[in-house]
């Protein structure tokens, strides 16, 4: 037997090679808490710098200076936001709120309007607690939550749901009413689609019809406004351009794109999750659609091309420029 081959150099190759995968492990090891650390300290870093922080006070020069101190002085509102520190990003909370949030049981009294010589169609849901008869058993005096959904959204949406839920619930028991605009959750019963300049066209329009119903079914009930996404940009839209004889007392903007065409670029090229959701929305909407619009001077090969858009930005400028050469 050859001295390379003894049991005691085989033994001692033995012990060798167990001592080096120990101390590979170990190294693999220290290297994944440094790992860790790392990515704990980048992302500790990234949440204090980029996501806690504190609102932006915007106002009207016309606003008292004594007003604008005692809004920054309220905590409740523009105290410093910390958002859950392992779901800080919006994309994310807004998809596990949809999962994770309880469910609301909703009573709803749905009247659609007739807004135009057209035809046009346009819907209130008028929301109660489903363990009451009626909302009718408020007092007429209730304040009113007048709430705008999204792009394509309506009063079926999770998260006008849970707004709603809350606003129904006490102290406040106020009275929600959600707006459904032309073609959104209702048929689109006339050739003039959804119109994104609505709101600015006050007193004309579909949202100044609807406001000025609300209000001539409620005279002496306040009226507060919540808008979402697209809503949102309805909202403060609205609020611009009727200013003081707007019958919205006041209103929260929540996820406003302001500058809807650099949004466009926004979740078409970089939020590309986002910007295939919306292109998804947006394409089964005209889908829905087809037959008002194919009454409307578009032809069938336009709508294809639609309808196979592969992004939102294309879907959304092509349809916005027929839309304008087309529709009065």
């Amino acid at each position: 037997m050859s001295a390379s081959s003894s049991p005691r150099t085989l033994l001692r190759v033995s012990l060798a090679h167990k001592m080096l995968q120990l101390l590979k492990r170990g190294g693999e090891i220290v290297w994944n808490i440094r790992l860790r650390w790392l990515i704990l300290f980048i992302h500790s870093g990234y949440y204090l710098v980029f996501s806690v922080s504190r609102p932006t006070i915007i106002s009207s020069p016309l606003l008292h200076r004594s007003v604008r101190n005692i809004l920054s002085r309220t905590s409740t509102i523009f105290g410093r936001y910390w958002p859950n520190f392992l779901v800080f990003d919006g994309l994310l909370q807004t998809v596990l709120a949809k999962y994770l949030l309880p469910r609301v049981s909703i009573r709803w009294s749905r009247e659609i309007l007739t807004c135009d010589k057209e035809g046009g169609s346009l819907m209130l849901c008028w929301a109660s607690p489903a363990s009451s008869s009626s909302s009718q058993s408020l007092p007429s005096t209730t304040p009113i939550l007048f709430v705008l959904p999204g792009l394509t959204g309506d009063e079926t949406e999770w998260y006008i749901q849970n707004v709603i839920g809350q606003a129904m619930k006490e102290p406040l028991r106020w009275r929600p009413v959600v707006y459904v605009r032309r073609g959104c959750g209702i048929p689109l019963t006339s050739p003039r689609p959804q119109d994104y300049t609505d709101a600015a066209k006050w007193p004309s329009g579909d949202m100044s019809f609807v406001l000025k119903h609300i209000q001539a079914r409620y005279p002496h009930a306040p009226i507060v406004a919540a808008g979402y996404s697209l809503g949102s940009n309805y909202l403060t839209m609205h609020l611009g351009s009727a200013g003081y004889d707007s019958p919205i007392l006041a209103g929260v903007s929540i996820g406003n794109p302001y500058d809807l065409v650099a949004n466009s670029y926004w979740v078409t090229y970089v939020n590309r999750i986002v910007g295939r959701a919306l292109t998804s929305n947006r394409k089964s909407l005209i889908h829905r659609q087809r037959y008002a619009l194919l009454s409307n001077k578009m032809d069938e090969e336009f709508l294809e091309t639609l309808l196979v858009a592969k992004s939102y930005r294309d879907c959304t400028l092509s349809f916005d420029r027929w839309r304008l050469e087309n529709v009065r």
